[in-house]
């Protein structure tokens, strides 16, 4: 079976187009909904809202992964874009790696991973996600394979939006991507991860949100791959 999630609510509606008022309250109320990503009515994908964040991500994948026979599992959201990557509002792009950038150490302006100074929260602090060839063509060659950050501590001024940035060279960051790969990935199950820029990281004055320009496009995209993941029984 394949499954998704989202984390937010808000996210959540962006995304899936084909709600309906009754569908809108069933998935406020249960945090979990059946969606149609394809034309065939017969293949209905279910749907579960993560929550916000690391932990509520990690006990959400959890209590699904160990009661639902999974084999693959996508996670769709928005994240912020790092002003050194060439990422705007409203690209979308597949997550190949992330990182627990804050299980960190700060020390004379100097961070260091947990993993570096003997706390590895997984091996270098790091989880590889699936971006199978299939999913590739539905998103431009420059960004297919972006590395992101998962952090608590939002990089919401310039300083520590540079301090997370060069110290792992990614492009993006978000707040549940790390904490689900790796959960998946210790329950057995294939991990893929799909966000939009909806922002800027760094300071909270200048980040400039588009947040509708985001969902719009990461429904788009979503759909087209779901469509490709869903309908494809050797795709991961």
């Amino acid at each position: 079976m394949k499954i998704v999630f989202i984390p937010t609510i808000v996210e959540a509606y962006g995304i899936l187009h084909k709600l309906v008022p009754a569908q809108k309250e069933e998935l406020k109320q249960t945090q979990q909904i059946l969606y149609p990503f394809t034309d065939d009515p017969t293949l209905l994908t279910p749907v579960y809202l993560t929550g916000v964040g690391k932990t509520n991500t990690a006990i959400t994948c959890t209590k699904v992964f160990l009661s639902t026979p999974v084999s693959s599992a996508v996670l769709l959201g928005v994240a912020g874009a790092y002003r050194q990557s060439p990422l705007t509002q409203g690209d979308v792009v597949a997550v190949a790696q992330e990182y627990f950038v804050d299980e960190a150490s700060l020390f004379d302006n100097t961070l260091s991973l947990t993993s570096e100074i003997g706390f590895p929260i997984c091996p270098n602090n790091t989880v590889d996600l699936e971006v199978s060839p299939l999913i590739r063509p539905y998103f431009s060659e420059n960004y297919e394979l972006i590395h992101s950050n998962t952090v608590s501590l939002l990089s919401s001024n310039d300083y520590l939006a540079e301090l997370y940035s060069k110290k792992t060279t990614t492009q993006i960051e978000n707040m549940e991507g790390a904490s689900f790969a790796l959960t998946a990935k210790k329950c057995g199950v294939v991990p893929i991860q799909i966000r939009a820029i909806s922002n800027y990281c760094g300071d909270r004055n200048k980040q400039d949100w588009q947040l509708v320009k985001a969902l719009d496009a990461l429904a788009n995209t979503a759909t087209e791959v779901l469509q490709t993941i869903i309908t494809t029984n050797n795709c991961s």
